[in-house]
């Protein structure tokens, strides 16, 4: 018999759960529209918002009364390559924690690298997101912006979301099976592409 924390249970006492044995490239990812959210495959999904917009969307997921949450344009340049260099890190070692049986450091990586993305679009538009309120305030916007003209790639944002939130959860609380964690931190990866085609930054003048 397996209990629910994996271990068999027989006569003589308890069996340590082994662990996945998984080589983790691309995990089993969400829907989007009949085909995957890969990083690796095209997507339909094609930015269509104005910049206005999406600043609206971002100003109401931070909240009125946040003080410092403009930002200069150079600060903004500066803080959006910073936030895409530490999601690319933090999606590295989300992998690399995958492959090596580390769940919990993958859950919190992935959590990292969905939290930057959305920083990282806020600084696009110069607005600064500074906190877990409002990285999750702002990601419920874009979702519902999105929802709007594309109810498919909207509840795939918003699935994201809750997927991001679960993993970032489960590093204090380890309440995920290692099979959820897995399939959680997929999901994230492709939400994380998903934003990044549906909002990206624009070109260097």
């Amino acid at each position: 018999m397996t209990n629910a924390a994996g271990a068999t249970e027989t006569a003589a006492g308890k069996t340590p759960a082994r662990p996945l044995c998984v080589m983790i490239s691309r995990p089993p990812h969400i829907p989007y529209g009949g085909q995957s959210l890969m990083t690796t495959s095209p997507m339909t999904a094609s930015p269509t918002f104005q910049r206005p917009q999406v600043a609206a969307a971002i100003r109401s997921g931070i909240g009125a009364g946040r003080p410092n949450a403009r930002l200069s344009p150079r600060r903004a340049a500066q803080r959006s390559v910073a936030h895409r260099r530490i999601l690319a890190h933090c999606q590295q070692h989300a992998l690399k924690s995958l492959n090596e049986g580390d769940y919990l450091q993958a859950a919190e990586k992935s959590w990292g690298a969905y939290a930057q993305t959305v920083k990282a679009i806020g600084a696009d538009h110069q607005l600064r997101i500074a906190h877990h309120a409002a990285i999750i305030g702002v990601a419920g916007e874009l979702a519902s912006l999105v929802s709007a003209s594309d109810a498919v790639a909207g509840y795939a944002l918003s699935a994201g979301l809750a997927f991001a939130r679960s993993l970032h959860q489960h590093f204090y609380e380890d309440d995920l099976s290692n099979q959820m964690v897995i399939a959680s931190s997929n999901a994230v990866t492709d939400v994380v592409a998903l934003l990044q085609q549906l909002f990206p930054p624009e070109p260097a003048a």
